[in-house]
């Protein structure tokens, strides 16, 4: 409460011989005289509440009324309305109703500085507002100044936090051969390893379980032409991995590899765990996109159908396991691998072949 328009309502009150220990009660009255304590003691707590559960006449004659400077009538009047005293007091210049008026009125021009700066707006006018609803006020929301909303957040919608953006599947760092580099999080480069006698694989970072899933993984050109060689000699597989799969330096489609792994190499030859199962009639490289579409129901036959080069190859590995994750590797030379997940079916397929 501003400390004038206080001291206006406690020499008032000092005049109507009503005591005030907390902006009070009846026992506050009974308590200062008790104690011996002067009305003209400012109390050193407020609880308006309290005054107007007890509203007070004064005895004998009527008191002045307090003589409140024209700038500060307005805020005299919320002060009063909020105490429950209008109906003892009479100052001229007092609106119908002090909620509503102050509601309704418009801000009244800045004074001019006198060598400290204003509040742009009392505390009392956003109180009196914010108050209103459990004063049987029947204000709308629109009716709130458009200086007291922003404080009292009337009419404003709460912002929502941006969403975050999905997770990229890519390929996993921590699943690849310290020698693959990670030019983006689905795009993946694998040097030439045939120095070294090795190969380099690496896995992506998101399995599947459950359902239907269809993933490609597009072999991208190199590059500089000559760090591989002519297309024959960079040969790779694209296939899939267990979750304990661990061969980061072993291709996928060779005998040596381990246990855990489907893959279907450059060539068409297609392996599971070391073993050679069958050669497709199509070869894939640079630029060509290889899709798995995995059914993996809970209980049944768990496969994966091969599409490429627009052919499709119904169920070419079969009983695979609870998990199992895209893949790829080399076969020594340098090869580019770009993950593509949840890719959509294509409206019309060829028919499968065999």
């Amino acid at each position: 409460m501003d400390p004038d328009i206080f001291d206006l309502l406690l020499g008032w009150l000092r005049d109507c011989k009503i005591g005030l220990l907390a902006v009070g009660t009846v026992e506050a009255v009974g308590y200062r005289r008790r104690h011996g304590l002067l009305f003209t003691q400012r109390p050193r707590y407020a609880w308006p509440s309290d005054v107007r559960k007890s509203r007070f006449r004064a005895k004998g004659s009527s008191p002045a009324m307090p003589k409140v400077p024209p700038e500060q009538l307005q805020d005299f009047q919320v002060a009063v309305d909020f105490l429950g005293l209008r109906s003892y007091l009479d100052v001229e210049g007092f609106g119908r109703d002090g909620w509503a008026s102050e509601l309704s009125k418009e801000e009244p021009p800045p004074r001019a500085a006198t060598g400290a700066a204003s509040p742009e707006r009392s505390f009392l006018k956003a109180a009196g507002a914010f108050l209103a609803p459990w004063r049987g006020a029947e204000t709308q929301a629109s009716e709130v100044p458009a200086h007291v909303a922003p404080a009292l957040g009337a009419g404003v919608e709460p912002v929502e936090p941006p969403a975050e953006p999905p997770k990229v599947v890519g390929w996993s760092r921590k699943g690849s051969d310290p020698a693959v580099q990670h030019e983006e999080a689905t795009i993946c480069c694998m040097p030439d390893t045939r120095a070294l006698r090795k190969s380099c694989a690496a896995r992506a970072t998101r399995g599947y379980q459950s359902g239907t899933h269809r993933f490609g993984v597009k072999l991208l050109p190199l590059g500089d032409p000559t760090s591989g060689g002519e297309h024959h000699e960079r040969r790779c597989f694209v296939g899939l991995v267990a979750s304990a799969w661990t061969g980061t330096s072993q291709a996928l489609g060779t005998k040596l590899a381990p246990s855990g792994t489907w893959a279907v190499a450059s060539d068409g030859s297609t392996w599971a765990a070391g073993r050679e199962l069958e050669m497709l009639p199509v070869s894939f490289g640079e630029g060509d996109l290889v899709i798995f579409e995995l059914d993996l129901p809970a209980r049944g036959l768990r496969s994966a159908t091969l599409v490429v080069d627009e052919r499709t190859f119904e169920h070419v590995f079969t009983d695979l396991p609870e998990t199992v994750y895209p893949a790829v590797s080399n076969l020594g030379s340098s090869c580019r691998f770009q993950l593509l997940c949840d890719l959509q079916a294509e409206a019309a397929r060829t028919s499968p072949s065999t």
